[in-house]
């Protein structure tokens, strides 16, 4: 089995850090609306989500299913650099594709 690809396993790696970020920020932002008002209503946490973005972004589900894109993309690029033979990025990738994972599933939760 041959362990050579096209693209180098630091580019790949690189490559799904850079975008497991856009997730990353949609995450900490929905998360940072909820800390200072528990009491808030779903619909109010959403209007206070929406409102960190600019008008023609304020799309809830929108802003999801890009995140989603973005962890499959994430998700492509990882699982190229689980052949390699360098530990140092199998880890970082198992690491990486553990968030991703666990962001799918924010994300598909929210969009129900």
């Amino acid at each position: 089995m041959s362990t050579k690809t096209r693209v180098k396993s630091k580019t790949s790696a690189l490559l799904a850090a850079l975008f497991l970020l856009p997730s990353l920020i949609l995450l900490v932002i929905w998360i940072s609306t909820g800390i200072g008002n528990s009491g808030m209503s779903e619909v109010g946490r959403q209007n206070e989500f929406l409102s960190y973005f600019p008008t023609w972004m304020q799309n809830f589900k929108a802003l999801h299913l890009f995140s989603l894109v973005c962890c499959g993309i994430v998700l492509f690029f990882a699982s190229g650099s689980f052949k390699k033979h360098s530990l140092w990025i199998r880890v970082t990738m198992m690491a990486i594709v553990m968030a991703t994972i666990l962001i799918i599933l924010f994300d598909i939760i929210q969009l129900l």
